[in-house]
Parts: structure tokens; sequence; C-alpha cells
């Protein structure tokens, strides 16, 4: 069984002070909304867990997943202060037989269902598997001072996403260790590899793209219309 936590928690203190992106209204439907509609069409996801703020679980059950017939959603739970603690609390409240662990932001709201399969078929064989991108820009390390001390090689560069998805007792393993040696990660990935579990890179889509500013949620609303255009 392969079981999504989508993970919408977030303050999102860099989207102008406002801490309800997911829910901001893009072409008709809440931005979260985007990402359960793919986990429901993603043929590899058997069900989801939703982690959102405090105090939103029952917006969330009536005006996201009863509204717009998110089936998947096996329940809402409330998320921690920081993505990792929320991921935590999401494989928690996984039920028995979970094989898999698809973890993906809910402020992707252009992942494809077709990406979702494809990365979790890729973890049958390694501990993780996650989508990413090449990095296409000339990367520079600074000082503190901001004077340039190195140009890093941009063809090991990639430039991870979400979906990620783990084994559930290597991603439990990895959390659990984090807990106990105070780890922070940016990402899932970074927990097993700070543990050196193998994690392997799907090729993903640019246009997978995070919004974490009101500038990504304009760029996200011309993509999502230009891809409405072309159906």
């Amino acid at each position: 069984m392969n079981i999504a936590i989508v993970v919408a928690a977030g303050a999102g203190r860099r989207f102008c002070g406002n801490g309800d992106k997911i829910y901001l209204d893009l072409l008709g439907k809440p931005l979260l909304v985007y990402s359960l509609v793919a986990m429901e069409a993603a043929s590899y996801v058997d069900g989801v867990v939703l982690v959102v703020a405090a105090g939103q679980i029952d917006f969330c059950r009536t005006q996201i997943v009863g509204r717009f017939g998110c089936k998947k959603v096996m329940s809402i739970i409330s998320g921690g202060e920081y993505r990792q603690g929320s991921v935590y609390l999401g494989l928690l409240s996984l039920p028995a037989g979970t094989d898999k662990v698809i973890v993906h932001d809910g402020a992707r709201p252009l992942v494809k269902p077709e990406k979702i399969d494809e990365v979790t078929q890729a973890c049958s064989s390694v501990a993780g598997a996650i989508s990413a991108v090449p990095v296409t820009d000339t990367i520079k390390r600074v000082n503190k001072n901001f004077l340039i001390t190195r140009t890093l090689e941009r063809k090991s560069l990639w430039r991870a996403q979400t979906p990620q998805v783990f084994k559930f007792n290597q991603l439990m393993s990895a959390h659990d260790w984090a807990r106990e040696n105070r780890f922070m990660g940016t990402d899932d990935a970074a927990i097993l590899e700070a543990i050196d579990r193998p994690v392997e890179i799907v090729v993903g889509d640019y246009d997978n793209i995070k919004v974490t500013t009101y500038n990504d949620f304009i760029v996200a609303k011309a993509l999502l219309s230009e891809r409405r255009s072309a159906k």
C-alpha cells in the first residue's frame, strides 16, 4: 500500500505574510486542491494523509476534501512547527501495511499524476526516489561578505522537487534518527542522505514549481492556464 503525505501546514511567511496561500483561488479552485486531484488520478497512490495548520482541519474536511471529492484522503491532521515535524506526524498516522510513502508539498499545484507514478515506481530498488530538474543557472558560492568564493560545477547540480517517495521503514527510521540527533534537513531526501541511504533522481518537470512568493503564484496561474488551453 502506497500512501501520500501532502504537506500543507506551512506559515507562508515569504508570501506577503499570508499564511493561507494554499487556499488562494487559482483559476476557480483553492491552490491545495490541485495536488490532491493529482493524487486522485495517480494509479500508484492508495490513500492520502493531509497535514494542515492547526485549526484548519474542519475547513479542509468540508471546503477542500468534501467539496472537491478527494476520496483518497484518509485523514486530515495538524502539522508541526516546521515541515520536517509535519512529515513526521504524518508518518505516525499512517496505517499498518504502508509500503511506500509519497511526500508532496501542497504548494506545488502543477504536479502531474504520471510523474507521481514514475517516482513511486523508481523507489522499488532504492531507499528513496525524488523528482528533480537539472540546474540551468550558473551557481556561485559566496562568503558572509557576499564575495564569490567558488563557481559550482553545474553538471552535477539538480534542483529538488516533490513528489519524493521512500520505503516506509527507511523514512521512518531516518526521521527517528533526525529527532534523536537534532538534525534538520531541507527536505526528506536530505535526512536519508545524512545516514547514507541511497536516493535516486527522477527527471522532473520545470513547471512543477513551488508557490512560495506572490510571483510564483502568478507564474503558476499562467502555466496552469497554458496547460488548460493545450487540452
